[in-house]
């Protein structure tokens, strides 16, 4: 497996572990990054900031956003809905 899918898989993982989720799925991209978010199946999601997984593969980047991102983040998705 090459390094940068290898650090993908297990920022991954770690995500679904830190958000307390049942699994990761893909949603929409913002500003140049695929972005993943945190699924809850019939529980409810923990409180506090939506962060989300952003990854720039060009980049080799895997990070969480920063609460103020996650916000622009939301906003942007309650915008696209209108």
């Amino acid at each position: 497996m090459k390094e940068f899918e290898k650090q993908l898989k297990e920022a991954k993982e770690n995500y679904i572990k830190s958000r307390f989720a049942d699994e990761i799925v893909r949603d929409k991209d913002w500003k140049g990054y695929q972005i993943y978010r945190a699924k809850y199946n019939g529980k409810a999601p923990c409180l506090g900031y939506p962060l989300v997984l952003m990854v720039k593969e060009g980049e080799k980047e895997v990070r969480i956003s920063t609460p103020d991102e996650s916000m622009e983040y939301l906003d942007y998705c309650t915008k696209e809905q209108d």
